[in-house]
């Protein structure tokens, strides 16, 4: 299985948050970086498999 992270396009943070719970139904996704403050519609996000991520590397 895959699992997709979203990622902040300025310093590269896994901690990315919607802005508000609003985001998304009444309005467009905008996306709050907690470590550098970044604030925009716009994030990286990466595709990694489930196997990497819990160290089950099963040869």
């Amino acid at each position: 299985m895959k699992v997709r992270i979203k990622i902040c396009p300025i310093c590269e943070s896994r901690n990315l948050r919607l802005s508000s719970q609003f985001d998304g139904w009444l309005v467009p996704e905008m996306y709050i970086c907690l470590d550098c403050g970044y604030r925009g519609p716009i994030y990286l996000e990466l595709q990694i498999d489930d196997d990497n991520m819990l160290g089950d590397n099963q040869s």
